[in-house]
Parts: C-alpha cells; structure tokens; sequence
C-alpha cells in the first residue's frame, strides 16, 4: 500500500497532467534505428555499392565505390565485413581495383560454374594487381579477370537465366564486351561475352550513346523478364525510354517509358499484387506526373501518390525488406522529401504512404557537401535482419556513420513509454500520467506497490536511457 505522503503527491501531479492534457500511455515495443556501429570510422570517400556474397567461410557484407580506405585500413575501392571485422579483397598480387580514378559501382554473386563467387564492375583496369578491363571476379583468394572486359565503364550487375542457363548480365556506358558489340549491356556465362539482340537491333542506346544503370527480374505475368534502366530511346530497335523488357528473345517497352534517366529498379507488392518500381532522375512515367519514382504493373505506370509528388530529388536506390510489420519499399537518393514528409535521403512506402527511418537524433542521413545514399541491401548480424546504406553522408539519424550505416531493430526499451523510440521528456510525462492514476504498469520495482520509490527507480532508468 502506499503512504499517505505518496498519495498527496499522486494527487497533485495528477491536476498538473490533466491540465497538460497528457495523451493516454502505451508502452515500447521493438523500435527501429540507426545504428553508425557497422566497422565505423567507415570509408573515407563514397559508397556506391552493397552486396553480399558467401566466401566458403559464411556470408560477407562486400561494399564497393570511390574509397581507399575502410575503417583506416588501405583496400582501394573494395572492401568486405564478416559482422566483426573489415578486411580487404588483397590476392597474390595486389589489394582492391586500380587504375586511372578507380571506382567500383557494381557488385552481385554469381556461379559460372566454378562455385558462387562475387563479380566487380566500375571504372578500373586492374583488380587485385591482375588486368581486368572494368569488370572482375573474386573467388575468395584472388582477382581474374571476365576476357578482355568491356571498353567503358560498368554500371549494374544482375543474374538472371534468359533461357540459356544462369548468366551475368553487366550493364553500363560500353559498347563492347569480349571485342563483341553489344550496346551498354551483355552477357557473361563464365566462359565468353554475348549480345542481347532481338529481331530489330542489339542492346540499347540513343543517339548521344547510351547508358545501363538498373537491373531487375519480374514477372508481368508472361514470364520471369529482365528489365533494364538507364538513359536510352531504343532497345532491340524498339522505341523504349529509359527503361525495357529483355524476354531472352526481343525487347520491348514500357508504354512509353519515363522523361529521364532510370537509376534503380526493384520488385514490391504494395497489396495489388507484385510490381516493378523504378526511381531515378525523371518528372513523369507514361505521360503522367510521377517525381522521382514511379510504379509499372504490367501494362501500365501509376505515380506513387494521386498528384504524383514522389520525392523531391532523384532516387538512386531501391530494395523490398521486412523490418517485421510486413514487406516495404525502401527508396533512397538525393532528397529531402517524400511526399510531403521530411525523410533526408531515404524512405519507405508501404503503398499508402512515406514513412522516414528516425535515429534517436534525427531522420535519414546527414553531414555537409554533396549528400545521397547510393545503395540498399539486406543482411544478417547477429541472426537478425537488417538494412544497410551506404553512399556520400557522415551521420545516420544522427549518429556518427561515415558513408555506411545500419537500420536495425532494437529490443524493447522501459523508459520509452510512449513507444515513439525516443527517451525524452514526453516519457516522463507519460509515466507520471500513469503514476498519479496508481496504475499496475507504473510498479517500476514491481514489488506490487506504486510509490515515490517506483517513481525514483524509472526516473534512474530514464536517464540512462536505452
């Protein structure tokens, strides 16, 4: 029971909150947040790339782009995590990609018949001191190279089996793969290049040239396709705007495309069934307002809203993950907004609205200079899921992370009791709303009794916080 001298005090803090008008309390469930602990300090210069790929020891985080070193360690543009440590991608003879400015955009693993192995594409000629012309294969314990590669730069990977087996399909500003024409995008099948070409023409372009960036697998209902996106006006011969099918036979388009470049692709169910989304620098998708990012259900485009607001810069990732209340669509890029909500680089969308991913400081990401999350991925740590971006920032909800960081679920925390994850005064508003009422959630102690010393106990939790 309590004493008198706590029931006095209840009572007086009970008028005070009812004349704040507190809201009724709740407590903390599993939150979501950002984490800056995945192997900070981090890289020094721009993360373009995220994949991960099992070495025969377990599956690694592989992350690649502009850097030279991660966590203070030299690895030139490439560099892998276990869940504990950094390391780099170093073989007999030399560590990471080289060249003239080396940057690896593109990453996938992929079998070529040898076992799972991870394949690199960007802006280099040399990849672990062996020649490798802007596209390359680790295997674990050293670098070879695809042929003579490709003459330009390589801007996506994807697997896919057109009908002739599980290939590579790269994708980027080249002309040629292997000595091979093939227009921005061929395909690698572990032993020699080929072109994608229909009935009316091969690969993609327009009349400045063309470029691939975006890759993804869908099924319209006629059949697992690839679907590419870039910058182009043709695919096959075909008119097709920025973004095309490939069946494994002939291409074809999209109604008529998006008004500018195509920078990610992925596949998400928003409750109508499963669709293609695709985000990049484009205003409108089949002649309709659409900002930024737009859907594609098979036979036609939708904005991401009724007035198509989108978001309010380019999108340059995209990726499907369950943070555990159901699949969303994480899109990432270079903007503030998303809808009429302020995200700061990165958002999802359930197919009803934008939600930002909050830290305990802040939403998205942030730092000074040019900011933007240039890749998504899932991964494992710990046995649980969680997202990983990386890109150009220096803070991740509002924590140290420099150019990587990870949103992940944290358990339930006490001293959150309006459940927002944030510990701040509002919780202490909230307890002491249940506290005055002598409410059973209020036992801190729970030794049965709501008194000063419960009230005590949260407020030393409180201060520790979560």
């Amino acid at each position: 029971m309590a004493n008198h001298h706590d029931w006095c005090i209840r009572a007086g803090v009970a008028v005070a909150l009812a004349r704040l008008g507190t809201a009724a309390p709740v407590f903390a469930q599993d939150c979501w947040r950002w984490s800056g602990s995945i192997g900070q300090p981090g890289a020094d210069l721009t993360i373009d790339a995220l994949a991960h790929v099992n070495d025969g020891a377990g599956r690694n985080l592989i992350v690649g782009g502009q850097f030279t070193t991660v966590d203070g360690q030299i690895v030139n543009g490439i560099a892998q995590w276990n869940g504990a440590d950094w390391s780099p991608l170093d073989g007999p003879f030399g560590v990471g990609v080289g060249g003239d400015s080396p940057v690896v955009y593109a990453l996938a693993e992929f079998d070529d018949g040898t076992g799972p192995a991870l394949f690199a594409g960007g802006v280099f000629t040399v990849a672990g001191g062996v020649v490798a012309n802007r596209i390359a294969k680790w295997n674990g314990t050293g670098w070879a190279p695809l042929g003579p590669g490709v003459d330009h730069h390589v801007n996506g990977l994807a697997v896919f089996d057109d009908g002739a087996g599980p290939a590579l399909f790269a994708g980027g500003n080249f002309k040629t793969a292997g000595g091979v024409t093939v227009n921005h995008v061929a395909r690698w099948n572990g032993a020699a290049w080929t072109a994608l070409s229909g009935p009316f023409g091969t690969g993609v372009g327009d009349a400045f040239g063309g470029s691939v960036r975006a890759f993804a697998v869908f099924d319209d209902g006629s059949g697992p396709a690839l679907y590419v996106g870039g910058g182009f006006t043709k695919a096959g011969g075909v008119e097709a705007y920025n973004v095309a099918k490939w069946d494994g036979v002939e291409w074809s388009a999209l109604g008529t495309g998006t008004n500018g470049f195509v920078a990610a692709l992925a596949v998400f169910d928003d409750g109508l069934g499963p669709a293609l989304f695709a985000g990049g620098f484009f205003s409108s998708a089949g002649d309709k307002t659409a900002h930024h990012i737009a859907k594609w259900d098979g036979a036609e485009w939708h904005p991401l809203s009724p007035t198509g607001q989108g978001t309010s810069g380019p999108v340059l990732a995209l990726k499907t993950f369950n943070q555990g209340v159901g699949p969303r669509l994480f899109a990432a890029g270079s903007f503030i907004k998303a809808g009429n909500v302020v995200v700061n680089h990165i958002a999802s969308w359930d197919g009803n609205a934008w939600m930002p991913l909050s830290g305990p400081q802040g939403h998205g990401v942030g730092g000074g200079g040019y900011l933007a999350i240039h890749a998504l991925t899932d991964f494992l740590a710990d046995g649980e899921a969680v997202l990983i971006a990386g890109g150009s920032f220096s803070t991740a909800g509002g924590l140290t992370a420099n150019c990587i960081a990870q949103w992940e679920r944290r358990p339930p925390c006490r001293p959150d009791v309006n459940d927002d994850c944030a510990v701040d005064t509002n919780d202490v508003l909230q307890y002491l709303n249940l506290w005055a009422s002598g409410d059973a959630r209020a036992d801190w102690n729970t030794d049965d009794v709501v008194n000063t010393i419960d009230f005590l106990a949260f407020l030393n939790e409180w201060v520790i916080g979560c």
